[in-house]
């Protein structure tokens, strides 16, 4: 596989790990000797999936909300506010689209720490990312699924529902996207860069 010189530098895990993953996702033939290093490639995916999100946190946990705010909090309100709003026939089915990068960053907002594994990994091809809404009818209160790929997620820091366990309230996944979430009429602010001295 030939690689221009010019696609090299910080980004290279990344074209390595796109052009392997894309070609192998489509059925298209993986370069010669590709088979003999598929170990190598997982691990690849995932020293890709560490560094892009210490790259979208700013490097560290000390700047890891902000940068998740800055980068995911649009669509995070969007989400909060889909499940706050009063069901109606017209509004079962909500989509959004965006990129594997999207996805990551969504993830870093649910689960910051990456409690679970699945959170920390590179999201697969085609993948999803699913905001379930649930109401336990007999005790008059509102939860949560969040699934991605088909699996509920383990999210340790919300609150689960005392019998079902892949249920959160909505309070506690409410609560928990808080820091993250960035209303339009704060992105201004949230955008400026400090004054030069």
């Amino acid at each position: 596989m030939e690689v221009p010189a010019k696609r090299f530098g910080a980004f290279m895990l990344s074209v390595f790990r796109d052009e392997f993953f894309a070609r192998d996702a489509h059925g298209k033939s993986l370069p010669e000797g590709a088979d003999e290093v598929k170990d190598l490639l997982g691990r690849l995916q995932r020293l890709d999936a560490a560094r892009i999100r210490s790259m979208f946190s700013g490097g560290s946990s000390a700047t890891r909300d902000e940068a998740t705010r800055l980068h995911a909090g649009r669509m995070l309100i969007r989400i909060v506010e889909s499940l706050n709003a009063a069901p109606d026939e017209a509004h079962r089915l909500i989509v959004h689209s965006g990129h594997d990068w999207t996805i990551i960053m969504l993830l870093m907002g649910l689960d910051p720490e990456g409690t679970d594994a699945r959170t920390r990994d590179w999201p697969p091809f085609c993948s999803d990312l699913v905001f379930e809404r649930w109401e336990d009818a007999k005790a008059g209160k509102e939860y949560v699924r969040v699934v991605l790929n088909g699996e509920a997620l383990k999210l340790h820091h919300l609150v689960p529902h005392p019998k079902y366990p892949s249920l959160y309230t909505k309070e506690s996944l409410h609560d928990a996207l808080e820091p993250f979430v960035l209303a339009e009429h704060q992105i201004e602010e949230a955008c400026k860069l400090p004054a030069e001295k």
